[in-house]
């Protein structure tokens, strides 16, 4: 499997290398190619197991500082044969700045991430930026970029994620997307989604959207519903609990 590898210092926890780590001999391995001054983040394989889809973020020294987790788009490909060592193809940048937490869709045609909802370029002092994230899919073989969730933005309803806990990620059908993030708390219009920390079902084909309360959990609805299209887990602190997805322990919008 590849995972990242982060500082642990202060401020600069998104100073990251993706790094393989084989589970039949126990080792680790740095992947070739990831150059200094650069941040590699939130490494995906696409389903056919052949690419790698990661953030590429150019970065202020020491070590990274003021990098928020989003960066250049990228792909690598990879070779993998048992037995083998894997090899692993040079770094392949595309024209999407700005995305965090990239995922293949289910037939690898479109790969989808977080990025600014309006590619906002003001900043606070800490480097963090102003204004709201949304998702989005490109796809490479048109290179064509697509706004995924425009059902959370109407005239009626105004939803403002701020901060990007999970996902997005597919259902295997290809037809729901699934995530957890933060909404502003203090968003004065309605929203498709619950303030605060949120648990998200977008329908594609119609729209619409199911939400859920988040509580102690980062990364367990999202992944789980994944492999599991109408069963989740939630991981809590020392439990693990299966929950109904649907209302009334979620909300339609």
């Amino acid at each position: 499997m590849v995972v990242n590898l982060c500082s642990n210092r202060r401020g600069a926890i998104y100073y990251c290398r993706m790094v393989e780590y084989r589970m039949g001999d126990q080792r680790w391995r740095l992947i070739p190619g990831q150059e200094a001054g650069k941040s590699y983040q939130y490494p995906s394989y696409s389903h056919d197991g052949k690419t790698l889809v990661f953030g590429v973020a150019q970065c202020e020294q020491p070590d990274c500082k003021g990098n928020s987790g989003f960066g250049q788009l990228a792909t690598m490909a990879v070779q993998a044969t048992a037995g083998q060592p894997t090899v692993y193809g040079a770094v392949k940048a595309l024209p999407v700045p700005g995305v965090s937490r990239p995922n293949f869709s289910p037939d690898d045609q479109q790969i989808v991430y977080w990025r600014d909802q309006y590619k906002s370029k003001s900043r606070l002092a800490s480097g963090r930026g102003i204004g709201s994230i949304s998702v989005f899919g490109y796809r490479p073989a048109t290179d064509e970029e697509t706004h995924l969730i425009p059902g959370m933005n109407t005239d009626k309803l105004r939803t403002r994620f701020i901060n990007a806990l999970s996902g997005p990620l597919f259902t295997p059908d290809g037809g729901t997307i699934r995530f957890t993030a933060q909404n502003d708390p203090l968003g004065g219009s309605e929203s498709a989604a619950k303030r605060g920390m949120s648990d998200v079902d977008y329908h594609l084909p119609s729209g619409t959207t199911i939400s859920r309360y988040w509580h102690r959990v980062a990364e367990g609805l999202g992944r789980v519903y994944a492999e599991h299209p109408t069963r989740g887990v939630l991981a809590g602190a020392g439990n693990l609990r299966l929950v109904d997805p649907l209302p009334p322990h979620a909300t339609r919008a």
